[in-house]
Formats: structure tokens, sequence, C-alpha cells
């Protein structure tokens, strides 16, 4: 008799027999595209196919790109921070100025990656100076986001994905770690991933009023966004979801922003998909990914190297994933 582990595995996942790997960021360093390259690979090597290199607004009179659906904005209203998404320099600083007197503001460039980029205004003393540091040209063409600054805040990572018949949800929590010029940035996430939908992520929260809150949120802007963008199509779902404290000590939770994408190591590392794959028993698997900004660090047993190296932007950095047994996790 065929053991069930080895018929699974040799049933494909999908009938689709190709990846292909499409930057869609400009200007993207060399680090986040060997990255992604190399979890295409892997997606490639999990489908037993072949790897190919292809091809609310601060008013109603504020700019917005085309195709901007104002309902969006009413629909995740209850799951994200108050706010305000802008697109000029004037309708920026209209939306601090409204913000400032609950307390800090935080000013997140669409087109930062990481946490790089982004700048809190603690007080109206310091909004004119802050903002003259931003590159207006970045606002007009990809916009910004204007929230409030959270204290002890910390990060989930939430979301879904599908590649062929095998279907998961995963929550994490992220990390930061400092960069070469010791800046805080984005330093890794620990991931579980479990089979189905976000439903499927219930049995493994426990008692964490947290998480399950942090889930709740993240499903409220799915729900809205494929409510609200009809035909949209993404194998891959991700949330960020913050948890901290407001200028008044009051306990807050928001999604930040929503991937949509492949890259970045917010992605449940291949080796977990891999274990549900492999495992069809198995109901969860965890992993976790980190980002190291030293030279030559010392990396821990099973881990697979995704980037180790220099880049010209960011300095030394090595970038790998492991698979975590359930004490670790």
């Amino acid at each position: 008799m065929v053991p069930i582990e080895a018929l699974a595995a040799s049933v494909p996942l999908t009938r689709h027999s190709r990846v292909s790997f499409l930057c869609c960021r400009p200007g993207a360093r060399e680090h986040e595209l060997v990255s992604q390259i190399g979890i295409a690979r892997e997606l490639a090597r999990l489908i037993g196919g072949r790897f190919d290199r292809s091809h609310p607004l601060v008013a109603a009179d504020a700019p917005c790109p085309p195709g901007w659906d104002a309902e969006f904005a009413d629909r995740v209203a209850g799951a994200v921070l108050p706010g305000y998404a802008v697109f000029s320099m004037r309708d920026l600083d209209r939306a601090v100025r409204a913000l400032l007197p609950g307390g800090p503001v935080r000013v997140k460039p669409a087109g930062g990656m990481g946490g790089l980029g982004q700048i809190v205004i603690p007080s109206e003393r310091e909004r004119v100076e802050r903002l003259g540091c931003l590159d207006a040209t970045e606002i007009v063409r990809r916009g910004a986001v204007v929230e409030p600054d959270l204290r002890d805040a910390r990060t989930w990572s939430i979301g879904q994905l599908r590649i062929g018949r095998l279907r998961a949800s995963y929550f994490g929590i992220q990390r930061t770690t400092r960069d070469r010029h010791g800046a805080e940035v984005y330093g890794g996430s620990s991931i579980t991933l479990v089979r189905g939908g976000f439903e499927g992520l219930e049995a493994h929260v426990a008692g964490d009023q947290s998480l399950r809150r942090a889930i709740d949120f993240a499903r409220v802007y799915h729900d809205a966004a494929f409510a609200s963008f009809p035909g949209i199509f993404a194998s891959r779902c991700n949330y960020d979801v913050v948890q901290g404290a407001d200028a008044d000590g009051m306990e807050r939770t928001g999604v930040l922003e929503q991937s949509w994408r492949g890259g970045g190591a917010r992605a449940p590392p291949p080796l977990a998909l891999h274990a549900l794959r492999d495992e069809p028993a198995r109901e969860k698997a965890s992993a976790e990914t980190v980002e190291l900004h030293c030279a030559d660090p010392e990396l821990p047993e099973g881990a697979f190297v995704h980037f180790r190296g220099v880049d010209e932007h960011v300095g030394p950095i090595t970038k790998y994933a492991r698979l975590l047994d359930d004490a670790d996790a």
C-alpha cells in the first residue's frame, strides 16, 4: 500500500506548470529582488513546475488616483486607525493639522519599504520642518498615509493564500531590528500557517484576545477590499495589524496596510508550505523569517538563506527563513 503522504505529494497542487516573476516596483533594491526571486523559485518547486522571469481622503476636494473608491473607506472605518490618505503636500499638511490635537502623528509615504521613510511629528512646533523633509513629488505620485503614532506598538501579520488546491491562512508577529545607521527597521516575522480560510485560525489562537481582535480586523478589511473592487484576484493577501496606545493611553487596533503581492518577508516561508503539502495530516506549520543588518552573522541550524551580501542601499544584510518546531513557535 502506498503511504498517504507519498500519494499526496505526488498529486499536483495545480494544473499550472510555471511560475513567473514580475517586479512591479520601480527602483526595487537588490536584496528585495533576490529574496522575491528566491520565493518564486521555491513556489515553482512547491507546485512541481518551472520558474522563469517574464515581464479616505482628507477632504472631498482632495486629489486622488483614477479608480479611487470612496466607499472603501466607509467599509473599513472600524478596522483601521483614524487618519487620512493624501496625494498632495497641501492635503498632507491639512491631515497632520487635523490629527495633531490628539497627539503625535505618523506620516507614511506609500513608496516606503520596511518602515523606511516614515516620520513622526510630535507637535505643532515641529510640523513645518519635518514635513519639509519629505519628497513632494513622491507624495503626489504615490500618496501617503497620516495617522496617530502609537506607543508600545506591536504589529501582527494576518493573511491567507491559495496555491492550486492548497489553501491556508496565517498569523504572526513582526519584530524590528537596527540598520547600519541605527534606525529601527523591519527585522522579520514569526508565522503560523494553518490549513483553510480565516476561520481555520480560530482553533489556534487559544485565549489570546488581542490576536483574535487583530484577525477580526484583518477579515473586515479583506471583505471590504473584495466588495469594493470586483474582479480583484490575489493568491496571497497579507494585512499588517498594529496594536498600541495612543497619546491618551487608550488601546488602539488597526490595519496598517495590505499587501496583495508575493514579495516581502511577511509572506509565509515556502518551508511551511512544503510541510503542509508533504504531510496531509498536519494542520499547521510554523516558521520565521529574519533580516539582519550586519556582516557574516551566525545562522541557526536549518536556516534557508534568501540573500546574504552587501546591498548598495542598505549595506550588509542577510535574509533567511527556517521551519520551527512547536516549542519554538
